[in-house]
């Protein structure tokens, strides 16, 4: 095992070696009990960031967004630890999207809220979303019919893109030049109703993907064969025998990613409080970054060497300003795509994939 960090190269005599403690720093999980802004996490991420100069706006490129115009107090509802009561409303979820739908070049997206997503590759060319829809009431309140029907999974066509995405009051879907925002505004007709949807869903393996989930529950994608970007904000993203991923983050929470060929384009890990596992093929040629407040970069890969310090260029004002990276670019291999790491508290892990 090989350790990389701060410009520095050093043989490990051990694989399970000590990692410094962490800082005091966490962004705390959504707690929707409380009266507290569902912004929080996404403000003191930046805050931590900006501190830290790690660009972490990528953790959030799921394009997710919580607030009322300037009033950010304002209750977020449907939002909550990850417990759901006994009494729960439950009901199934079967959706089939056939081929006419997409084409070869498509990109399909699944945006949740709260539960778990779970996305396997198959051979048949039909998009399926099952899954549990569960919603209760605040403190125990019954949730009528008509307003449970509120909460949905709804599906859009844009430019060529198909959208799966959880619909419900308050939360605004909008599409611009092929892109997706997804967002909350405070509606007065709203109810204090909570809800979680754990989705099981098959793609066809060919087909560029983009998916999300926000809190209480876990991301996981397995046998895609096309692009593959995977967001979480509260929980883990775990991606297995993939070959196209190109980015992969979450704020609180691990990643760990399986390549089943190691990456031939430039691939991008970020997250705040976690862990960071990458398992590649023998084979892996790249250049490595890796920002961490208090973390390190271990590899068992044995070729590898420093590289000189980069200058980066950034957008300010009409403007540029440049920097030099204090962390030196790490290559392995040959060296070729970028990998990138962007962390606040965790070590990142690069190893080859033994089977």
């Amino acid at each position: 095992m090989i350790i990389l960090a701060a410009a520095t190269l050093a043989i490990a005599q051990q694989f399970n070696m000590a990692v410094p403690l962490p800082i005091d720093i966490n962004i705390p999980d959504i707690e929707m009990d409380l009266d507290i802004d569902p912004q929080l996490n996404v403000d003191i991420a930046h805050e931590i960031a900006q501190n830290i100069k790690v660009d972490m706006t990528s953790v959030f490129e799921g394009n997710y967004w919580w607030g009322s115009g300037d009033h950010r107090s304002d209750y977020m509802p449907g939002l909550h630890n990850g417990e759901i009561p006994e009494n729960a409303d439950k009901e199934d979820i079967h959706i089939v999207i056939g081929p006419d739908r997409y084409n070869a070049d498509s990109e399909f997206s699944i945006k949740n809220i709260n539960g778990d997503v779970m996305v396997i590759g198959y051979e048949g060319d039909e998009i399926v979303i099952e899954g549990t829809k569960e919603i209760w009431g605040r403190k125990g309140k019954k949730v009528s019919d008509e307003d449970a029907a509120k909460f949905n999974i709804k599906v859009e066509e844009h430019d060529g893109d198909l959208f799966a995405y959880m619909e419900a009051p308050g939360v605004h879907a909008e599409f611009y030049e092929g892109k997706m925002d997804y967002h909350w505004h405070n509606d007065d007709d709203r109810e204090d109703i909570n809800f979680s949807f754990n989705l099981n869903i098959k793609v066809p393996k060919k087909l560029a993907l983009n998916a999300s989930t926000v809190n209480g529950g876990e991301l996981r994608i397995e046998n895609m064969m096309g692009d593959v970007n995977a967001h979480n904000v509260n929980g883990s993203v775990y991606v297995k025998d993939v070959i196209g991923l190109t980015k992969a983050n979450t704020v609180n929470g691990d990643i760990e990613v399986w390549f089943l060929e190691s990456p031939k384009r430039d691939t991008r890990f970020h997250t705040v409080n976690g862990t960071i596992e990458i398992y590649s093929p023998k084979d892996l040629n790249a250049v490595v970054t890796f920002e961490s407040i208090h973390g390190e970069l271990y590899t068992d890969f044995e070729r590898v060497k420093t590289l000189p310090n980069r200058l980066d260029k950034q957008k300010s004002g009409d403007g540029f300003r440049y920097r030099i990276n204090k962390n030196s670019p790490i290559q392995i291999g040959d060296g070729g795509p970028e990998m990138s790491f962007e962390m606040v508290n965790g070590s990142a892990y690069i190893r080859e994939r033994k089977s």
